[in-house]
């Protein structure tokens, strides 16, 4: 897929969803003779809405069938998980976090026990659907209006992903700028000489629009994506959000590309990719590597950032070198190490793996790391970018 040589996020997220409300399990809600209309259809419920604390709930099941989702109960941790075109909810009793389209919403008190089922509240659940609720009191009726794309708006907008496979799969990099926006930060040109040098082939397993208007769309793809030939590349799988805008011709296009989160699934195998550099060369590189991990080792500050090229940032670099050494205690070790792509004129990436011993509170824990690391070529020597890009890291 269009990426930039993916860089690992190690993305860490904490998720508190509590399995029940207190004080609601046994607790009664008024009911109402209200009718739901959903798009000008009477929406048909397993009991009628009720009230309680002043809010409108409906049974969770039935609403989510009428509004067109198939719904999946977990009556373990009372986690109800619903599936619509492109719109996927999760969310349990009690709990004050609800997803839609793993984007995370408040929920504080809108999944209750009531009545001995369980119950959501409608302006919550229709709004996470993306339907405009009105109330008419005069006829006891509440409205829901679905506010999303219908069948051509979202087919015109998954057309842009079916042009890129198509384009891919064809290995046209020269076709690939017709799938951006005028207006778009991207550097198009460096998206195209990726595919110029790598041809991968991706499969896309899951999308679905985290948000839309009539100018832009927000897309989230899940794929997977693989080498075939040229340069080096990690396969991996990836969830990357979208953002889509509308030309002046009125075709959707590429304007923001956000790699949320991404695996890389044949790290061992990246070894094999390495690639031919002069003996003198290639033993200059392995010294400045085995010379910062000495350095690091050693806590020598001076002689760790000897080893790094220029930089603007150098000076703040060093402040933050500095004070890992002052707090962290560890020692690395190099296990193997590649070249894996080299331009001839003086830059090279790097595929590193090293071992890690931490020692920290008495304890001792050891880590294995693989990444990428830009070497560069300056006045005949060699000498490391200070970015690394993390691959993979295990505990040994």
């Amino acid at each position: 897929m269009v990426r930039h040589l993916k860089r690992i996020l190690f993305i860490l997220i904490s998720i508190l969803l509590a399995l029940s409300l207190a004080g609601t399990s046994a607790a009664a809600g008024k009911r109402q003779t209200v009718k739901v209309v959903v798009d000008g259809k009477a929406a048909i419920l397993e009991d009628h809405p009720v009230t309680f604390k002043g809010k409108m709930y409906v049974e969770f099941r039935s609403m989510l069938n009428g509004l067109g989702y198939t719904v999946d109960f977990d009556e373990v941790t009372d986690t109800i998980r619903a599936a619509g075109d492109f719109t996927r909810l999760e969310m349990s009793v009690g709990g004050d976090v609800a997803f839609v389209n793993g984007r995370a919403v408040e929920s504080t008190g809108q999944v209750i026990k009531l009545n001995g089922g369980t119950w959501i509240g409608l302006r919550f659940l229709a709004e996470l659907a993306g339907y405009k609720v009105v109330w008419n009191g005069a006829a006891s009726s509440v409205s829901l209006t679905y506010q999303g794309p219908g069948k051509e708006e979202l087919s015109a907008v998954y057309a842009v992903f079916d042009k890129m496979l198509l384009l891919e799969a064809a290995g046209d990099y020269a076709g690939l700028a017709g799938l951006f926006a005028e207006n778009t930060a991207l550097d198009v040109s460096g998206i195209q000489e990726q595919w110029k040098k790598t041809r991968t082939k991706s499969s896309i397993k899951d999308k679905f629009i985290q948000s839309y208007t009539g100018a832009e769309a927000v897309v989230s793809v899940i794929d997977e994506t693989v080498k075939l030939s040229g340069g080096f590349f990690p396969d991996n799988k990836a969830q990357t959000l979208y953002t889509l805008h509308r030309d002046a011709d009125g075709q959707w296009k590429i304007f923001d590309i956000e790699t949320v989160g991404v695996e890389f699934t044949n790290v061992p195998a990246l070894f094999d990719q390495g690639v031919t550099i002069g003996e003198s060369d290639k033993a200059d590189i392995e010294k400045v590597l085995n010379d910062q991990l000495k350095a690091a080792n050693d806590e020598n500050l001076d002689s760790y950032m000897a080893t790094l090229v220029d930089f603007p940032q150098k000076a703040e670099a060093k402040a933050a070198v500095e004070e890992l050494f002052r707090t962290t205690e560890m020692t690395s070790s190099l296990d193997k190490w590649t070249i894996v792509a080299y331009d001839g004129a003086g830059k090279a990436t790097l595929l590193i793996a090293v071992n890690t011993e931490v020692r920290a509170e008495g304890t001792v824990s050891r880590i294995g790391s693989v990444y990428t690391n830009e070497a560069e070529k300056a006045e005949g020597k060699w000498l490391l970018r200070p970015e690394m890009s993390g691959l993979q890291q295990e505990t040994l």
